[in-house]
């Protein structure tokens, strides 16, 4: 179940008006004929006009069409412009809405009036799962439009996993490149808002933990500024957040590949080598390039193999035939290793551990890298099977048969510049 989003400001509290309580049940009543009247109003149209769907990403434009600008406020949708009126965590269907704010409509218009575009960028993953209805959505999101007259919006929403989906700039690429009338953003005039900023349970009196961080990792991606709705819609001042996960800017390029530096990467005799690390780890990348390689190393795989049984059918085949063997899974604890090192002792051939170094956080940044951009074609390993790793793991020792522990490191190295751009930015939890 996907955890809560923090509770939203107050959305009958008119901030221009801090009198009476009958005031702000004025402003609720007048918001909430507003929202009925704006579904009533959307509905009369084709719910389908100016709707596209392009790789999975459900956008809209104007009919009409809508010019370029260079500078372009992005915002999330949910919790941001609109939250659910019922007061449910989700909307429970297409009228289900109010502003998240009663000045969210009036601060629009004022940054459209302004010269600036006003984008949504949303992820709606309910929408790929079958949760959420796409009809309701876009008739949602047309009365949302329909109730801020005078300002045109265009709108990108991705529907599943992969590089489309925020933090993953996708979505702004999609923009920029295809949706902008051929106008470059420019970053440093730009801005995102969002309310997935990563503060803690209590960042204002009765707020819940932000469900996620990944608005803020989205303009951090995008090298453009991030505020909250907090700080763009009501002036509030900025809170203290924490950014979840591993970033990726601050890994080491460069250094040794492995340790101890007396190591000796290809063993100038017939050995057995386990690997043991995290799924995303670099166990693969590593084993591919520098032993299968570079070694003419037989290399097991259950993800090919698919079976322990085969894996280890494998393996014997390779020792009784003079090859090295290079175990390429992850082999958390001593049990799992035992069975290969039995093998290496029935063949009198050494074993060695070369263990990965890749932490718990980097190794999850790598699995999301993975599914990003392979655009969701590659597999994704789901965070529990990070966590049984975790809980089952056990330092090799050479009193489990080793004749020696080699630390390996994961250095991440790409032809392709685009891709490395890629790499090193913030990825989804």
């Amino acid at each position: 179940m996907p955890p809560k989003r923090s509770a939203p400001v107050d959305s009958t509290a008119d901030t221009a008006d801090t009198g009476s309580s009958s005031s702000v049940k004025r402003s609720k009543r007048a918001e909430a004929t507003a929202s009925v009247k704006a579904v009533e109003a959307a509905s009369t149209a084709s719910t389908n006009e100016g709707w596209k769907m392009f790789n999975e990403v459900l956008t809209f434009t104007p009919p009409g069409g809508i010019k370029g600008n260079s500078r372009v406020y992005g915002f999330d949708i949910d919790d941001t412009i609109i939250t659910p009126k019922s007061g449910k965590t989700f909307a429970q269907n297409a009228a289900d809405w109010i502003f998240w704010n009663p000045v969210v409509p009036q601060k629009l218009l004022e940054f459209h009036q302004k010269g600036y575009k006003i984008v949504f960028f949303s992820n709606q993953g309910g929408i790929g799962t079958g949760k959420t209805d796409p009809a309701d959505f876009k008739k949602k999101l047309n009365a949302v439009m329909a109730a801020i007259p005078g300002v045109p919006v265009q709108i990108y929403a991705s529907t599943q996993n992969g590089k489309y989906r925020k933090p993953a700039t996708g979505m702004w690429g999609m923009f920029a490149k295809g949706g902008n009338a051929g106008v470059e953003p420019d970053l440093k005039l730009s801005a995102y808002i969002g309310d997935a900023a990563g503060r803690a349970k209590g960042w204002k009196a009765g707020c819940k933990k932000d469900f996620s961080d990944s608005d803020r990792k989205f303009a951090i991606n995008l090298g453009v500024q991030f505020l909250t709705p907090d700080e763009f819609f009501l002036g509030e001042k900025p809170v203290a957040f924490t950014l979840e996960g591993a970033d990726p800017k601050v890994w080491a390029k460069d250094g040794p590949l492995y340790e101890p530096a007396t190591a000796k990467l290809i063993a100038p005799t017939q050995e057995l080598v386990i690997m043991v690390g995290y799924p995303g780890s670099g166990k693969s990348f590593f084993s591919v390039k520098e032993l299968e390689g570079r070694g003419k190393y037989l290399r097991v795989n259950r993800d090919t193999l698919k079976t322990k049984e085969k894996c280890l059918k494998v393996a014997e085949e390779g020792l009784s035939t003079g090859s090295s063997v290079v175990i390429d899974n992850t082999n958390p604890d001593a049990e799992t290793r035992g069975e290969y090192i039995a093998l290496a002792r029935k063949y009198k051939v050494p074993a060695r551990a070369f263990v990965m170094q890749t932490s718990f956080d980097e190794a999850m940044h790598n699995n999301q890298f993975r599914e990003i951009v392979s655009n969701g074609q590659h597999e994704h390993v789901p965070t529990m099977v990070y966590h049984m790793y975790k809980k089952k793991y056990v330092e090799p020792t050479t009193t489990e048969g080793f004749s020696e522990i080699v630390k390996t490191h994961f250095r991440p190295k790409f032809d392709d510049p685009a891709t490395e751009k890629l790499f090193f930015m913030w990825t989804p939890l």
